[in-house]
């Protein structure tokens, strides 16, 4: 409702995800400052069940971590593999989250260079994954 309400503040020269997000993130911001906190002590008084009961635990399973744990280690050994300028496009559109235009733009490297390393890095990881695995 506030993006709404605030549209025709909205400067077109710039981005309107990062606007979006940036209404979003400071009214996350003012709603955590006006919640009021319930102190431990409180609840240990109430009628209520166990609350050390009420607490899932989300935490995954040591045999899930490790084989996580397994396939990342994979994962970067395939990654080492790589030369230097085709690694690095890859990481910094799969860790980074850059597109392509961001990646060309910040290496001074042509948006089809960048593209074509980036297939080339998916099809080199891919053999050596399936090698691996």
């Amino acid at each position: 409702m506030k993006a709404w309400k605030h549209l025709p503040r909205f400067d077109v020269t710039k981005s309107f995800k990062t606007w979006l997000f940036s209404i979003a993130h400071h009214t996350a911001i003012d709603h955590l400052r006006k919640r009021h906190a319930i102190p431990f002590a409180q609840l240990e008084h109430e009628d209520l069940p166990d609350f050390s009961a009420t607490i899932s635990d989300t935490r995954e399973l040591p045999d899930v971590l490790l084989a996580r744990q397994d396939v990342a280690d994979i994962l970067e050994e395939s990654l080492m593999i790589l030369p230097v300028e085709i690694r690095s496009t890859i990481l910094l559109h799969e860790r980074e989250g850059m597109t392509f235009q961001e990646i060309a733009d910040a290496t001074k490297t042509p948006m089809n260079t960048v593209k074509s390393r980036y297939r080339r890095a998916l099809t080199v990881l891919r053999k050596h994954l399936l090698e691996k695995i």
